[in-house]
């Protein structure tokens, strides 16, 4: 049942995008410039759809992503925390009485802690994090239980 809504939602869409095209290249009939289209969203298919519609080879389709600024956000923030990071274990490296790993707890407590773990759950963003700690000269290393500890890495 719901396989059968949803496409007749999508042939609804498609019928309504395609009217919209329709209705611009009739405005501009006599009119021999290049037409762009604009569509914003994440089903993929639908523009497989219209390129199929409009008999429209694949160099005129383009798949372009936006800027992510939630993402530009959290670069911004793993960067401060890769800094706070090292200078956390910078303090203790020579201290024979601390282990040469540090958790995100003992880093920045608890808001550390949680922001970490709840990003390291998100593929995309666990990269992004292994890359910015390790220009820092920061590894993160996790252990047979999953517990996640960060290091220098000229120490360890």
């Amino acid at each position: 049942m719901y396989e059968r809504v949803q496409a007749i939602f999508d042939e609804l869409v498609l019928a309504d995008l395609m009217q919209i095209i329709h209705r611009s290249s009739i405005r501009n009939i006599n009119d021999n410039s290049i037409v762009n289209i604009y569509l914003y969203t994440y089903r993929k298919e639908w523009l497989d759809m219209l390129q199929i519609a409009f008999s429209l080879p694949p160099s005129n389709v383009h798949n372009s992503k936006l800027q992510d600024l939630s993402l530009d956000k959290f670069i911004e923030k793993c960067t401060q925390w890769a800094e706070n990071s090292k200078e956390y274990a910078l303090k203790y490296e020579g201290d024979l009485f601390s282990f040469p790993t540090h958790t995100a707890y003992e880093i920045g407590g608890r808001s550390f802690k949680d922001w970490f773990n709840s990003n390291w759950q998100k593929q995309e963003r666990q990269e992004i994090l292994k890359e910015i700690f390790s220009k820092q000269g920061m590894d993160i290393e996790i252990n047979e239980k999953g517990y996640k500890s960060i290091y220098l890495k000229e120490v360890c």
